[in-house]
């Protein structure tokens, strides 16, 4: 149907004896976990610039500002890592 269609597939191995090698394996499992929290912060940002509001409290303009910063900033850092966010 589709061809010859070969998959794709990477090994990873850590010496988990060794103290660098397991906090490399521990950062490769949580990867997931880290950019879903990374994408809830952003949507936080985004919420009180958007809306004005966070958690049902409503912003100052300033607060707001602060947001839209913070959010900008964040993008940039994550384009400059080449990290999809979305």
């Amino acid at each position: 149907m589709y061809g010859n269609v070969y998959m794709s597939k990477a090994t990873l191995q850590f010496d988990l004896s060794d103290y660098d090698e397991k906090l490399s394996h521990i950062r490769a499992v949580k990867a997931d976990d880290t950019i879903i929290a990374i994408s809830d912060f952003f949507n936080v940002l985004r919420q009180g610039w958007k809306y004005g509001v966070i958690d049902n409290d409503k912003l100052t303009d300033k607060q707001i500002d602060l947001c839209e910063k913070m959010r900008d900033k964040l993008v940039y850092i994550l384009e400059n890592y080449k990290v999809d966010y979305e």
